[in-house]
């Protein structure tokens, strides 16, 4: 059921009212958001349904063994650790290690006895096994992160607004919103706006992108003029962004009509003049997990510098790993570890340095353009279907030839505007609010009515799907 969908939209229409009629029965309320939670989930395929529950049931009762018996604590964390990622690398990973055990022993002349399976990956594995393990390291580091009501545990690993692509919700935000709802009138003014972004950003933006350059280029980029792979790279890079932070915007929405406050992913990244910024703008729920649970688990910086340097390698080789199984993504991660360190370097010596000054505005512009390049460049392996692909569109860019097609010049104007939009800073949602807020009701639904229709008049035919979707 997707979130772009009539189907979901008939759906939603039926839990608002419900969600706000139930808020004084503690109990209804909690069965009706897990029932609702488990309904969207199952529309997808009802099996997932079964993986979904059996991983909230330990996650519930391993958080319940570690905060009543601390001695068992690192055991208890232990297993469930392996029940959670072993259950996630089967999914995502058992192809891959299939494929990679039949190259080294067919090639060798030896049979592979492993079972060939056709292994369906349950959509939002990747996110709702990464909230189960938050709230269970939570509860071990402090044993009153525990949820006083059992059923809290399930809705939080399965609230299905955020359920299929984050953010990934930490339990100590969210636990306490389902029984103290918020809801004022700015709330709900921002929550339809942000519904109507994440619509535009998503069937305007990313799907004019996807479909006129970015699908062309990353197919047949021997097909195309240099010129034209290299815009389609960068058309990417505001591809993924649109279509991303606009699946954010839509979540927000969805939990802030219900009185949830569900946390941004997205503040400016493209705006950033250094990865370090870049990682604290990008996908933070996803880069502040892997900080506070893999980084700080491995030591963090607090065991020297080269330790330092080797736990953000294998962090972000790991993150990169977390996406998909494909050595293309591996590289992606590996690239964005190795340019971490590159930056922490810098930051460590120029902090060190008593005549640091702040940099010059010409200064500041180079460095906003040479980490642009490099994560618009990280992106092609993490775009293309393989290692070998991204680098045959690499390839295309370093030859400047100008023969082949032409591709995309209307979406220079959109790249543009993004781009533009990160950089300076303007933020939309929150002006739209501050200046409407205050108008008749008949005014805003006026205004959604008008902005909702041209959004679908200008989106393509059909509900492409979102790009975070497939991890």
């Amino acid at each position: 059921m997707n979130i772009v969908s009539f189907q979901f939209a008939l759906f939603f229409l039926a839990v608002l009212p419900l969600n706000w009629l139930l808020r004084r029965q503690p109990l209804g309320y909690r069965l009706f958001l897990l029932a609702a939670s488990y309904y969207a989930y199952g529309s997808y395929n009802p099996v997932f349904l079964l993986i979904l529950f059996v991983f909230s049931f330990f996650t519930w009762l391993l958080g319940l063994a570690v905060a009543k018996d601390p001695r068992r604590r690192k055991l208890m964390v232990a297993l469930h650790l392996i029940l959670g990622l072993s259950g996630l690398a089967f999914f995502k990973y058992y192809d891959l290690f299939y494929q990679t055990m039949d190259s080294l022993l067919v090639g060798r002349g030896l049979a592979n006895h492993l079972p060939q399976w056709d292994i369906i990956l349950p959509i939002g594995i990747s996110f709702f096994t990464f909230q189960g393990i938050s709230y269970l390291l939570d509860v071990a580091r402090d044993p009153e992160q525990l949820a006083d009501n059992g059923l809290d545990v399930f809705i939080f690993v399965a609230f299905f607004p955020t359920l299929l692509s984050g953010p990934i919700l930490r339990a100590r935000q969210f636990l306490p919103q389902i029984t103290a709802p918020t809801m004022t009138r700015e709330t709900w003014v921002r929550a339809y706006f942000l519904l109507l972004s994440g619509l535009f950003k998503k069937l305007v933006l990313a799907s004019y992108l996807a479909e006129h350059i970015v699908g062309q280029v990353f197919e047949s980029p021997e097909t195309c003029s240099s010129a034209t792979v290299a815009l389609g790279c960068v058309a990417y890079s505001i591809q993924i962004l649109c279509d991303f932070s606009g699946y954010t915007d839509l979540v927000m929405g969805v939990g802030g009509l219900m009185g949830f406050t569900i946390p941004d992913n997205f503040k400016l990244p493209y705006a950033a003049t250094n990865l370090r910024e870049f990682w604290h703008r990008w996908h933070i729920s996803f880069s502040t997990w892997l900080r506070d649970y893999l980084y700080f688990s491995l030591g963090g910086n607090r065991k020297g510098l080269l330790r330092k340097h080797f736990n953000l390698l294998l962090t972000m080789t790991l993150g990169g790993f977390w996406h998909g199984a494909g050595f293309n993504y591996i590289v992606w991660g590996f690239l964005h570890g190795a340019g971490l360190i590159v930056a922490h370097f810098f930051n460590d010596v120029t902090s060190r340095s008593a005549s640091h000054k702040p940099g010059t505005p010409a200064g500041r512009a180079a460095s906003w353009f040479i980490t642009f390049l490099f994560v618009t460049m990280a992106w092609i392996f993490f775009r293309a279907e393989s290692f070998s692909a991204a680098m045959t569109v690499l390839k295309r860019i370093v030859i400047f030839d100008g023969r082949g097609e032409i591709l995309g010049l209307y979406a220079i104007p959109i790249v543009a505007c993004v781009l533009l939009r990160e950089i300076a800073g303007w933020d939309i949602v929150g002006s739209y609010v501050e200046r409407v807020k205050n108008w008749p009701i008949v005014a805003h639904a006026a205004i959604a009515g008008i902005l909702g229709a041209l959004v679908l008049r200008l989106g393509p035919d059909g509900v492409p799907q979102f790009i975070y979707f497939q991890f």
